[in-house]
C-alpha cells in the first residue's frame, strides 16, 4: 500500500489522509539537465539572441508531420518572430517553465513544466513539442526521465500528464513512460473552438523510487547496439519494478484509446 492510500482517524473519529511534513521549499529554479543522448536547457537562462532560437525555428520550419499541431493550444508557427515571441513569453503561461530539447547542436523540440503548484508540490509535464527528428528516439525518452528525476529530487510529490483523450500518441506515451491513468475530465475545456475531454495521468514520488530504476536500466549503454538500437524495451524493464494496480490502469488507458 502506498502512502496516498493510507488513512488515519482525527479527533472526531473521521477518516483523513496521512499528515504531510514538508521541508521549507524554495522557489523552483530550473537548471540545465544533461543526458548522454540529449539535454534540457531552460528558456529563461538563454540570451535573447541565442542561436538556439534560430535552430528551433529551422526545426519547426522543416517539420514534416503537420498533425503535431492538432492537439496543441496554438496553430503551426509560420514566422520566426512569431515562434520566438511565444518562446520568450513562456507561451503566456503562468506558473510554468519551459525547456529546449537539444540533441547535438540542434534544438529539436520543447517541453514545459506547467501548472506548477509549489504549495502542494505538484506540477504537470505539458505543452510538449517533439519534432519529427526527435519523436521515437532514445533522446526523447531520456529527456523526460531527466525532467522527472529533477522534479522528484527537488521535492515534488506528484507529476501529472494531461492530454486530449483523442490524442492517441500522447496517451500511449504516458502509459509507456509509467504514468498511471486517473480518469478523464469530460468537457474540460474548449481548444481551438472544439470540445476537449482531458485524460489525466500521474506519477507519485514513492512510485518514482522504483520506476526510475527501470529508466536507468533501459538507458544503460549495454542496452543499445552500436547502431543505437534498443535491445530491451522500456516497458519490459517496467515489469521488473511493477506497482500494484498499474497494469490494470494501463489496460484502461489503452481501452480508452481503442474506444475513441
Amino acid at each position: 500500500m502506498l502512502d496516498y492510500q493510507k488513512i488515519q482517524e482525527n479527533e472526531l473519529n473521521q477518516n483523513v489522509g496521512l499528515n504531510v511534513e514538508l521541508e521549507k521549499k524554495q522557489h523552483f529554479q530550473p537548471e540545465q539537465l544533461n543526458g548522454r543522448w540529449g539535454k534540457l536547457i531552460p528558456l529563461q537562462t538563454l540570451e535573447s539572441d541565442s542561436t538556439l532560437f534560430r535552430s528551433m525555428w529551422r526545426t519547426v520550419e522543416r517539420e514534416s508531420h503537420k498533425g503535431i499541431w492538432t492537439y496543441l493550444p496554438y496553430d503551426e508557427f509560420v514566422f520566426q518572430v512569431q515562434l520566438e515571441g511565444a518562446l520568450k513569453s513562456n507561451f503566456s503561461l503562468e506558473h510554468a517553465q519551459h525547456y529546449f530539447v537539444q540533441v547535438g547542436h540542434q534544438a529539436l523540440g520543447w517541453v514545459g513544466l506547467i501548472n506548477i503548484r509549489e504549495k502542494d508540490q505538484v506540477a504537470e509535464i505539458g505543452n510538449l513539442y517533439f519534432s519529427d527528428q526527435l519523436r521515437k528516439t532514445t533522446a526523447a525518452t531520456e529527456v523526460i526521465y531527466l525532467l522527472l528525476e529533477e522534479c522528484f529530487s527537488k521535492g515534488f510529490r506528484k507529476i501529472e500528464w494531461r492530454c486530449d483523450d483523442l490524442n492517441e500518441a500522447s496517451v500511449n506515451a504516458a502509459v509507456r513512460l509509467g504514468f498511471l491513468y486517473e480518469g478523464t475530465l469530460r468537457q474540460d475545456r474548449i481548444v481551438k473552438g472544439k470540445n476537449r475531454n482531458t485524460a489525466c495521468f500521474s506519477m507519485l514520488d514513492e512510485e518514482w523510487k522504483r520506476l526510475s530504476l527501470a529508466f536507468q536500466d533501459w538507458l544503460k549503454q549495454e542496452n543499445f547496439t552500436a547502431e543505437r538500437q534498443q535491445k530491451i524495451r522500456l516497458e519490459e524493464f517496467m515489469k521488473q519494478y511493477s506497482i500494484t494496480g498499474r497494469l490494470e490502469n494501463k489496460n484502461k488507458a489503452r481501452s480508452m484509446v481503442a474506444a475513441s
